[in-house]
């Protein structure tokens, strides 16, 4: 198996892709912490990294807008996951930096605001919940859910 440090973009989009959707299958079977493994692995084949002279690892942002996109889903799917599971605080926690990456990677995300807002609302942080559906309807009024 080729390590994805090693794979051109195009082929670890396409190998994000597959992972996705078998994630996807898993979620819609209600396997929700599979899923969230699946997305896992996915987010990890997608995530672009380059090794410095002393071994680390460095994230490299890829200018691909097909990687980028598939990365927000991959956060969004994540935060999904953990909203379902919902075991403990920390589930809300980990939904609210998925969520938060993927607000990194295009800050005018709906869904994501919806679901940090959401999350934030579970953990009683009124501040933050009020302020992501704040946003969310800056950026669509007629949104139902905000």
């Amino acid at each position: 198996v080729t390590r994805p440090a090693k794979m051109s973009l195009e082929d670890r989009v396409e190998a994000t892709r597959i992972r996705k959707e078998w994630g996807n299958a898993l979620f819609r079977d209600h396997r929700y912490q599979e899923a969230l493994d699946k997305y896992e692995i996915a987010y990890s084949v997608i995530r672009p990294q380059i090794l410095t002279g002393n071994s680390e690892q460095q994230a490299v942002k890829p200018s691909n807008t097909e990687a980028t996109q598939l990365k927000i889903d991959l956060c969004l799917n994540k935060a999904m996951c953990y909203k379902r599971l919902s075991r403990n605080q920390q589930d809300c926690r980990d939904c609210i930096t998925e969520c938060s990456e993927a607000l990194e990677l295009r800050s005018s995300n709906v869904r994501a605001l919806l679901r940090r807002g959401e999350a934030y609302l579970e953990l009683g942080d009124l501040d933050h919940a009020h302020n992501d559906v704040k946003k969310g309807l800056e950026l669509e009024p007629e949104n139902v859910p905000l």
